[in-house]
């Protein structure tokens, strides 16, 4: 662990791994993705953009490689030169530490406090720790990807699923990042992010969110009541997914109406040569919304929230009646292949999941289950000992037996 001292531009804390930017001929080359990340992708181990830290010669060329830069998202700045001018930055950046670029390799964890002008390369748990707690911006967290409890479920025969658990207050947040939650449900009026805020307070809630995150990918439930351009800021700090309404099944109705709000919004940045980075979006079906059992309906319903933009969609009722014991398994096991089809993963959204109801969700083929905090770290290691292909066999012999 080292500690480097120079000036911090900008405010706040960024923890990420070390991406050097190299010179070639003259010019700044865009780094390449470490070999380790390139491995976990490989095998289909890493969910969430890696959050980076780019070092630098200086910080121009540090802000010109960050708009390239592809494989992960720039989070902090370290540069060797001093800045003449003043200048503002998105992210966090710490300047003038002379040799910088030999001190801090690539792929290391590397902690930038701008507020401090410090920079911490290959920072212990403890420092982690101590900067959560004098400055809650920074939440505690394993280094990046590395930990067996942060990484994706795979079933015995390499099925993977995501266990995203409910973050919708102080306490649950703080436990779903210590459980090694994949992702960060956000339901709708949440003590984290309340309704009915006023704007200020509103944008401050959603920023203080995605840095108290640490990297993990956020799915949150929204009535389509965020700014547009609130959103494409907040992008920029965290894996952003917004669960939004489905009002009309036939029609998909709110989804494609405010993906042009949001395209919209995002064009207006490029033109004002703003940085700014679009959320993904999930489809939200409640009970309300739920169409009807029939394949060919379920797919042109797919299909349509495709083309309107969404990329998941999120059953957030999964227990409603007409099904084979609590959950509408025959409904969920045919939507779940037409959505698939579409290219479409869905995540289901339980209470209290039985042993026996993971099983069958596995076996449905979900890409995701949202749970408790407390039932992050059992539900990962319950899928760890199933087998996909018999949980599919068992729920097909189970629906069959339904039909006779």
């Amino acid at each position: 662990m080292g500690y480097l001292r120079g000036v911090g531009i900008g405010t706040g804390v960024a923890l990420g791994t070390s991406a050097v930017v190299r010179m070639r001929n003259g010019f700044p080359q865009v780094p390449t993705i470490p070999q380790r990340i390139m491995e976990l992708l490989a095998k289909k181990r890493l969910n969430e953009t890696p959050d980076v830290v780019l070092v630098a010669d200086d910080l121009d060329m540090a802000l010109t490689v960050a708009r390239s830069l592809r494989w992960g998202r720039v989070v902090g700045i370290v540069a060797s030169s001093p800045i003449t001018e003043a200048r503002a930055t998105v992210v966090p950046a710490v300047v003038d530490i002379p040799g910088v670029v030999d001190a801090i390799p690539d792929d290391m964890l590397v902690l930038v406090d701008a507020e401090q002008g410090v920079v911490i390369a290959d920072p212990d748990g403890a420092v982690i720790a101590q900067y959560q707690a004098e400055r809650e911006h920074l939440a505690p967290r394993i280094r990046l990807y590395l930990d067996e409890s942060h990484l994706p479920a795979e079933t015995l025969d390499g099925h993977m699923v995501l266990v995203i658990a409910v973050a919708g207050s102080e306490e649950e947040l703080t436990d779903a990042l210590e459980a090694g939650a994949d992702m960060l449900y956000v339901p709708l009026d949440a003590e984290l992010l309340p309704l009915n805020t006023e704007p200020q307070e509103q944008r401050s809630a959603l920023l203080d969110l995605t840095l108290r995150c640490a990297g993990k990918a956020l799915l949150i439930a929204d009535d389509y009541a965020l700014p547009p351009m609130l959103l494409l800021e907040a992008c920029l700090r965290a894996d952003i997914t917004l669960a939004e309404p489905v009002r009309d099944y036939l029609n998909g109705l709110g989804i494609g109406e405010f993906m042009e709000e949001l395209q919209e919004a995002h064009a207006e940045c490029l033109i004002n040569q703003a940085r700014c980075a679009l959320p993904r979006l999930a489809a939200r079906l409640s009970e309300e919304a739920i169409p009807p059992l029939e394949p060919e309906r379920l797919a042109i319903f797919a299909d349509k929230l495709a083309m309107y933009g969404a990329t998941r969609i999120l059953i957030d009722c999964p227990r409603f009646g007409g099904g084979i014991g609590s959950i509408n398994l025959p409904f969920l096991d045919t939507f779940v292949a037409v959505a698939t089809a579409a290219m479409l993963p869905v995540f289901v959204r339980m209470d209290r999941l039985e042993l026996n109801e993971i099983e069958l969700l596995l076996g449905s083929g979900v890409a995701g289950m949202v749970v408790s905090p407390a039932e992050v770290q059992s539900t990962k290691a319950l899928l760890r000992t199933l087998t996909y292909s018999e949980c599919r066999e068992n729920l097909s012999e189970l629906l069959k037996q339904n039909l006779e």
